[in-house]
């Protein structure tokens, strides 16, 4: 047990739903994990085959029960709560927060 009487095993640890098609995967968040496109001998913590998604499209960083994700500079940026983050802009998220990268600019290309 830890100092506060929970076993290890019984921590919650933040997880990232990535919905892609008619495919869900699921990771767990922990350290600092890079979402992006597989490339070449480039793998991602949280690939995301898309040719929308930039290589290292975002990050996310967990420390203690606070995650954050922190945009990169892209040319199809991610939307958070519907407004287009910038570039190293960071955002705590919470439970139920969804992150939105569009098909396509505003636009419409």
């Amino acid at each position: 047990p830890s100092k506060n009487g929970t076993s290890e095993s019984m921590i919650l640890r933040p997880t990232l739903f990535t919905c892609y098609g008619r495919t869900i995967s699921e990771y767990r968040l922990s350290g600092c994990q890079t979402m992006g496109r597989p490339s070449g001998d480039w793998m991602p913590d949280i690939p995301v085959h898309a040719q929308f998604i930039s290589r290292k499209h975002g990050i996310f960083t967990t420390e203690d029960s606070v995650t954050c994700y922190i945009a990169s500079s892209t040319t199809n940026p991610t939307k958070y709560k519907g407004v287009a983050l910038r570039p190293d802009e960071s955002v705590e998220l919470k439970d139920g927060d969804e992150l939105v990268i569009p098909w396509t600019d505003d636009e419409g290309r």
